[in-house]
């Protein structure tokens, strides 16, 4: 997945399951001048 901040790479740091088909991930940014973390529902 792209940075929505920067469209470098972001990297998954952790990962929850909400049910047997969904997960919810949290993503980290790659450039260090950027840093943003977001997170994305994955079903």
């Amino acid at each position: 997945m792209r940075c929505p901040h920067c469209k470098n790479k972001a990297f998954i740091r952790s990962s929850e399951a909400l049910s047997e088909l969904t997960r919810k991930q949290y993503y980290q940014c790659s450039n260090i001048y950027c840093g943003h973390t977001f997170t994305a529902i994955n079903i």
